[in-house]
Protein backbone atom coordinates (compact mmCIF):
# COMPACT_ATOMS: atom_id res chain seq x y z
CA UNK A 1 0.00 0.00 0.00
CA UNK A 2 1.83 2.99 -1.06
CA UNK A 3 1.26 6.58 1.14
CA UNK A 4 0.81 9.65 -0.68
CA UNK A 5 1.76 12.49 0.77
CA UNK A 6 0.01 15.85 0.70
CA UNK A 7 2.99 17.96 2.35
CA UNK A 8 4.40 19.27 -1.65
CA UNK A 9 0.96 20.55 -2.41
CA UNK A 10 0.58 21.93 0.80
CA UNK A 11 3.77 23.98 0.44
CA UNK A 12 3.11 25.04 -3.29
CA UNK A 13 -0.25 26.54 -2.32
CA UNK A 14 1.65 28.51 1.39
CA UNK A 15 3.71 29.74 -1.47
CA UNK A 16 0.95 31.23 -3.66
CA UNK A 17 -0.81 32.83 -0.96
CA UNK A 18 2.05 34.27 0.28
CA UNK A 19 2.66 35.84 -3.27
CA UNK A 20 -0.71 37.16 -3.53
CA UNK A 21 -0.52 38.54 -0.24
CA UNK A 22 2.77 40.86 -1.18
CA UNK A 23 1.58 41.29 -4.72
CA UNK A 24 -1.61 42.96 -3.31
CA UNK A 25 -0.03 45.04 -0.13
CA UNK A 26 -1.77 48.18 0.63
CA UNK A 27 0.42 50.89 -0.40
CA UNK A 28 3.47 52.91 0.71
CA UNK A 29 3.81 53.13 4.43
CA UNK A 30 5.79 56.26 4.16
CA UNK A 31 3.68 59.32 6.03
CA UNK A 32 2.39 62.14 3.87
CA UNK A 33 3.97 64.41 6.35
CA UNK A 34 4.23 66.40 9.03
CA UNK A 35 0.35 66.10 10.80
CA UNK A 36 -1.62 69.81 11.37
CA UNK A 37 -3.00 70.84 14.70
CA UNK A 38 -5.73 68.87 16.02
CA UNK A 39 -6.62 71.16 18.94
CA UNK A 40 -8.28 74.13 19.12
CA UNK A 41 -7.40 77.28 20.83
CA UNK A 42 -8.86 79.00 23.89
CA UNK A 43 -9.52 81.78 21.96
CA UNK A 44 -11.49 79.57 19.10
CA UNK A 45 -13.53 77.76 21.96
CA UNK A 46 -14.24 81.00 24.25
CA UNK A 47 -13.21 84.22 23.11
CA UNK A 48 -11.75 86.36 26.07
CA UNK A 49 -11.24 90.15 26.53
CA UNK A 50 -8.17 91.47 28.41
CA UNK A 51 -8.16 93.72 31.54
CA UNK A 52 -5.27 96.03 31.84
CA UNK A 53 -5.97 99.20 33.40
CA UNK A 54 -8.71 100.59 35.98
CA UNK A 55 -11.65 101.43 35.72
CA UNK A 56 -12.89 98.74 33.61
CA UNK A 57 -16.95 98.00 33.56
CA UNK A 58 -18.73 94.90 31.92
CA UNK A 59 -21.85 96.01 30.43
CA UNK A 60 -22.15 92.54 28.27
CA UNK A 61 -21.69 88.81 28.49
CA UNK A 62 -18.57 87.26 27.90
CA UNK A 63 -15.28 85.91 29.33
CA UNK A 64 -12.60 88.32 31.06
CA UNK A 65 -9.31 88.45 32.19
CA UNK A 66 -7.24 90.18 34.14
CA UNK A 67 -3.42 90.38 32.48
CA UNK A 68 -1.73 92.03 35.20
CA UNK A 69 -1.93 93.01 39.05
CA UNK A 70 -4.22 96.07 38.76
CA UNK A 71 -4.06 99.26 41.68
CA UNK A 72 -7.20 102.02 41.50
CA UNK A 73 -9.51 104.44 42.95
CA UNK A 74 -12.27 102.14 40.99
CA UNK A 75 -11.56 98.46 40.73
CA UNK A 76 -14.52 96.27 37.77
CA UNK A 77 -17.70 96.95 37.94
CA UNK A 78 -20.04 94.19 36.15
CA UNK A 79 -22.89 95.32 35.20
CA UNK A 80 -24.28 92.10 32.84
CA UNK A 81 -25.09 88.44 33.42
CA UNK A 82 -23.08 85.36 32.59
CA UNK A 83 -19.73 86.74 32.84
CA UNK A 84 -16.78 85.36 33.53
CA UNK A 85 -13.82 87.02 35.30
CA UNK A 86 -10.59 85.47 35.72
CA UNK A 87 -8.01 86.91 38.12
CA UNK A 88 -5.26 84.76 36.86
CA UNK A 89 -3.37 85.34 40.21
CA UNK A 90 -3.15 88.58 39.83
CA UNK A 91 -4.35 90.61 42.35
CA UNK A 92 -6.65 94.24 42.29
CA UNK A 93 -5.77 96.73 44.97
CA UNK A 94 -7.60 99.88 46.25
CA UNK A 95 -6.09 103.12 46.61
CA UNK A 96 -7.30 105.51 49.11
CA UNK A 97 -10.81 104.56 50.60
CA UNK A 98 -10.01 101.39 52.31
CA UNK A 99 -14.02 100.60 51.75
CA UNK A 100 -13.30 100.29 47.82
CA UNK A 101 -14.50 97.20 45.82
CA UNK A 102 -12.32 95.97 43.79
CA UNK A 103 -15.21 93.94 42.17
CA UNK A 104 -18.30 94.97 42.35
CA UNK A 105 -21.47 93.02 41.02
CA UNK A 106 -24.90 94.97 40.01
CA UNK A 107 -27.38 92.56 39.45
CA UNK A 108 -30.67 94.14 37.98
CA UNK A 109 -33.93 92.82 39.81
CA UNK A 110 -35.69 91.55 36.58
CA UNK A 111 -32.44 89.45 36.46
CA UNK A 112 -32.21 85.85 37.15
CA UNK A 113 -30.62 84.78 40.54
CA UNK A 114 -26.44 84.13 40.05
CA UNK A 115 -23.91 83.79 42.57
CA UNK A 116 -20.85 85.28 42.92
CA UNK A 117 -17.73 83.12 43.87
CA UNK A 118 -14.52 83.98 45.23
CA UNK A 119 -15.69 87.15 45.36
CA UNK A 120 -14.45 89.78 48.18
CA UNK A 121 -16.17 93.16 48.49
CA UNK A 122 -18.95 92.68 46.04
CA UNK A 123 -21.32 95.14 46.30
CA UNK A 124 -24.86 93.53 45.23
CA UNK A 125 -27.55 96.36 43.89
Amino acid sequence: MKIQSHFPLATLMAGLLFTAAVGFSQGSLTPPGAPGPTMKTLNQIEPRTPISSLPFVISSPGSYYLTTNLSGTSGITISSGNVTLDLNGFTLQGLGNPFVSGVEIRVRPTSPSGTATSAVGHTPV
